[in-house]
């Protein structure tokens, strides 16, 4: 076994020799600064996180923002675009820009006890844990590095989700932490969502049969073989999956996959824990924002119910910051009633814009280059506001 894995590991670093770019020399050539901070969480997780600045010292306003992936993704996705990427524009305008990776990603395998074996204790959580331990710290780094009150947010899917969800674990916190917050392909809940996989994994079982606790989590190296595989001779059969993963049965078509396909499979898929994509199927089941649900006996251990408890939508009440929530038309996972049905949870339901975009399907937001002029631009003034 560690003869395979040793043959694997050889080969992705001789593809990767010959392809002959990694992460570090993409951004360079964007002209970004990249500093790669490990931030520990109060039960152990060690996470890696980004700080990108623009290599123009004199281009600095002063700001800081995180932009927080979502599920399966990395904070590689935030650069796909190079250019016309939302971090690339955020740090020309002047942002100390920060990608996470949460726990279980490509970037962030650590814990200060348990090892990372493909059944060990680490992969024991689910975007409960993310909300509750990773937001809060990397909020809390951001602040003391920069010496900042407050600091922007933009998430993401998941990154939207454990934002809500942090916020009603601390109220006080958040106000008093974010200024502004942007929630792209915004999604609080999935009772309404519509895409077949979750369809498939629901009445399947299928996520059952899975032997092992971690979930399409790969070494960053095997990116580059992942690369010459999808740019190759599965190049056809890697878009179409691409395509259906993010669109669905229709495609807007607003992806050139074609061009952007090598940064895409480079850090994609960024992985999770299995626990992890059993809780959003859980959610889309029972319609209702649950945390997660390990059965009678062990949630009687771990929440003294014999149910899982849900959040308090209650918390939501008190809510002033500033923000944009994203929806559109074409997003199967992000369908636009559950959003608008979430916002009446905010007493002052003026305090966020909602942006309803046109044939942007759940990735479209990132990937699309229409995005750079039709996204990006009003995020700054918003932002700049």
């Amino acid at each position: 076994m560690r003869n395979k894995i040793f043959l694997i590991l050889f080969l992705s670093f001789l593809v990767c020799f010959i392809y002959g770019e990694d992460y570090k020399s993409f951004i360079s050539k964007l002209n970004l600064n990249l500093e790669e901070i490990q931030v520990t969480t109060e039960d152990r997780y060690i996470n890696t996180i980004w700080a990108l600045t623009s290599k123009d010292e004199f281009n600095r306003n002063g700001k800081s923002i995180i932009l927080q992936h979502g599920l399966l993704d990395g904070g590689w996705t935030w650069l796909i675009l190079q250019e016309k990427s939302l971090a690339k524009l955020l740090c020309d305008e002047g942002y100390k820009v920060y990608l996470p990776y949460i726990r279980g990603t490509q970037f962030s395998k650590s814990h200060l006890i348990y090892d990372t074996d493909l059944n060990s204790e680490y992969w024991d959580f689910s975007f409960d844990e993310i909300a509750q331990y990773d937001l809060p710290e990397i909020i809390n780094l951001v602040k003391k590095r920069d010496g900042v009150e407050k600091i922007d947010y933009i998430g993401h899917s998941q990154g939207t989700l454990t934002f809500f969800l942090a916020y009603m674990n601390n109220p006080e916190f958040m106000e008093k932490s974010i200024n502004k917050f942007i929630a792209v392909g915004t999604v609080p809940n999935v009772n309404n969502a519509n895409h077949f996989i979750l369809e498939l994994a629901e009445k399947s079982k299928i996520l059952d049969l899975i032997p092992i606790k971690n979930f399409l989590t790969f070494p960053p190296e095997l990116g580059q073989v992942l690369v010459q595989f999808c740019e190759g001779i599965a190049k056809n059969l890697c878009h179409t999956f691409l395509r259906m993963c993010f669109g669905g049965i229709e495609d807007t078509g607003r992806v050139d996959y074609d061009r952007l396909g090598k940064n895409i499979f480079m850090y994609m898929p960024g992985g999770t824990s299995l626990q992890n994509v059993k809780h959003w199927i859980q959610l889309y089941k029972k319609k209702k924002l649950i945390k997660y649900d390990y059965g009678i006996i062990k949630n009687k251990i771990h929440y003294g119910t014999i149910s899982p408890p849900e959040y308090d939508l209650t918390k939501m009440k008190n809510y002033k910051i500033k923000s944009i929530f994203s929806i559109s038309n074409a997003d199967p996972f992000c369908n636009p009633v559950d959003t608008l049905e979430f916002l009446k949870n905010i007493e002052d339901p003026t305090i966020v814009e909602i942006m309803n975009l046109k044939d942007y399907n759940h990735i479209d937001y990132l990937w699309a280059e229409s995005a750079y002029e039709e996204l990006y631009q009003n995020f700054l003034k918003f932002l700049d506001q």
